[in-house]
């Protein structure tokens, strides 16, 4: 008699390390059964090649994962209008529209704001009191500032972002009803935005979108809210999470920031291996569903069946990245990590996250030398949510570790 397959998503394990059970299943059974809180069961893929196989490969379909049948973790199944739940050629058109905005080049034009932005921030965190939390005064702050400059939405509405944000990224926390309802206000916000700029020409992101949609008819209505909707929550809490994280790992130990502060030109190298090494989630990511009978690691997974990959355990594979448990700035890989996702999905602001989270570590190192951890065994984490993170990160400083 077989074991029946274990729960999944996977807890988040020991801040942030990764469940013991995630390192099993890459060593012994690295495409195996799960089950899902609704929907029944699905497979998992854990190793590096399996986990691209099923991001790049067009065998496998996101928008067919949105099926109410499909394995899934929400009580209510996705609508499949968002970019992530698309499939070629739908997602193509919709990506092409917003490429150009988060092109390389682009992004870096943006950097002097981003620096500005930081800076004002770690202003106003040594203008408080000590201690402090560093999650409402950095790490939240940024990333929601600079989304709305991207975007074009009023400052004074971040608030109210975040709410819906966090609501969203928490779904199997609350009821479905309400879990709609939450979205609903948030689209019904964006298509206020989205008709603003038809009355009024701007620049920005959403102006940019409601001209491709109106010039040329590549956007749908429904398609321009939803990725107004896909960008805020991705684009906001996902990065805020990560600089809290990857600040409490290099305060925890100790000599990673204090090589920052020695050696700041180093700090692109460390937030690329912050990138691969912090758990952003607990590893579940977007199902897909095979189209056909597809070989992946070593198992057949048959056409209609539905396989999660698990971009945290992939990037700890050790076949990809040698002794992937430490965490060593110095690492050259022979390959990308997955923070970003794989193929055709890759998130579109991975080069404006990794900027955020090197202008904001960079100005913390070069002006806050001394910052510490107040109480490095007492940090809460977030449990229950999409996105991994401290709840709160207080810090402490003294005026002559200021610069």
């Amino acid at each position: 008699m077989t074991d029946p397959p274990p729960p999944y998503p996977f807890r988040d394990f020991d801040e942030l390390g990764l469940d013991p059970r995630l390192a099993r299943l890459r060593a012994q059974c690295p495409v195996s059964r799960v089950r899902l809180p609704y929907g029944g069961d699905a497979w998992l893929a854990t190793r590096y090649a399996d986990v691209t196989t099923v991001l790049a490969d067009p065998r496998f379909s996101r928008a067919a994962a949105c099926r109410p049948d499909v394995p899934r973790q929400t009580e209510a199944p996705p609508v499949a209008t968002t970019i992530l739940d698309l499939d070629r050629p739908e997602h193509s058109r919709l990506r092409r529209i917003a490429a150009t905005a988060f092109a390389q080049w682009r992004v870096e034009l943006l950097r002097p704001y981003v620096r500005q932005v930081a800076a004002e921030r770690v202003d106003a965190l040594l203008a408080g009191p000590t201690p402090a939390d560093l999650c409402t005064t950095v790490a939240l702050p940024v990333p929601m500032t600079v989304l709305c400059h991207v975007l074009g939405v009023p400052l004074a509405d971040r608030d109210r972002f975040r709410v819906w944000t966090e609501a969203l990224l928490a779904p199997g926390a609350m009821p479905a009803d309400r879990f709609r309802a939450i979205a609903a206000q948030l689209e019904d916000y964006l298509g206020e935005l989205i008709a603003h700029r038809r009355r009024s020409a701007t620049d920005d992101l959403l102006g940019v979108l409601v001209r491709a949609t109106d010039d040329g008819a590549t956007m749908t209505e429904r398609e321009l809210v939803s990725f107004g909707v896909t960008l805020l929550a991705a684009g906001f809490e996902t990065t805020a999470s990560h600089l809290a994280s990857s600040t409490y790992l290099l305060l925890r130990h100790r000599r990673f920031w204090d090589l920052l502060c020695r050696s700041p030109q180093r700090v692109p190298d460390v937030v690329r291996e912050l990138l691969r090494f912090v758990p952003l989630n607990g590893g579940s990511g977007l199902p897909r569903v095979a189209t056909e009978d597809v070989e992946l690691g070593g198992v057949t997974i048959r056409a209609g069946e539905a396989v999660f990959t698990s971009a945290v355990s992939a990037n700890r594979d050790a076949t990809v990245y040698p002794d992937p448990d430490t965490f060593d700035p110095d690492r050259r890989p022979a390959a990308r990590h997955l923070a970003f996702g794989h193929g055709p999905h890759r998130c579109l602001g991975a080069w404006l996250s990794t900027m955020e989270l090197e202008e904001v570590i960079g100005t913390l190192t070069a002006r806050v030398p001394g910052l510490r951890l107040l109480d490095p065994d007492g940090v809460r984490w977030r449990t229950g949510t999409i996105v991994r993170g401290p709840l709160a990160l207080p810090v402490h400083w003294s005026d002559d570790t200021v610069l």
